[in-house]
């Protein structure tokens, strides 16, 4: 079972295609988008919301900890640039 790379390695593009992918799509229960969501992180940013229980409730809930937690738009900006000045 292959894990994504960690938020923090991903930046914001995780969340970007997650939400496309899965938060966006009507068919699919909050509790399933958490199921979902837990399967596809590892290391730090499933440590952040792992001890959450798997209902639909919590699924809120892990993405406010997770954007809380490596949702740095400042810091993503501040990388794009420099990455733009080494071209």
């Amino acid at each position: 079972d292959h894990k994504a790379p960690s938020l923090k390695e991903m930046g914001t593009s995780f969340m970007e295609i997650f939400t496309s992918l899965v938060d966006q799509d009507a068919t699919l229960d909050e509790t399933r988008k958490l199921v979902y969501l837990k399967r596809c992180l590892s290391g730090e940013a499933l440590k952040v919301i792992q001890s959450l229980p798997l209902s639909g409730i919590n699924y809120e809930t892990a993405k406010k900890l997770l954007r809380q937690a490596f949702y740095k738009p400042r810091r993503d900006i501040q990388r794009h640039w420099q990455a733009l000045l080494e071209i």
